[in-house]
């Protein structure tokens, strides 16, 4: 799946409430290299939310809650994190 960026836009940082953090929503597995080339040349790590699931964020530590796993793309590197698991950012 690719997304050509027909509206041009040069700033995936949201409203900024995460920092560097970039959220991708509706993630699926199949959008691995593409996720981890965002991040290569952009240097911003991918917090990657399968459906179904979501992210709660309380100081330094966020905790994933609904059905599906997250996933965080950094640098060289791809972690899965399970419903009810904690991550701290």
């Amino acid at each position: 799946i690719c997304d050509d960026n027909e509206a041009g836009i040069i700033s995936y940082q949201g409203l900024n409430f995460l920092g560097n953090w970039t959220i991708h929503c509706h993630y699926q597995e199949e959008e691995n290299v593409e996720i981890q080339e965002f991040v290569d040349e952009f240097g911003f790590p991918v917090l990657a939310l399968h459906e179904n699931s979501a992210i709660a964020i309380q100081d330094n530590s966020l905790e994933v809650i609904g059905e599906n796993k997250i996933s965080i793309f950094t640098k060289n590197s791809k972690l899965d994190i399970a419903p009810g698991d904690k991550y701290y950012i």
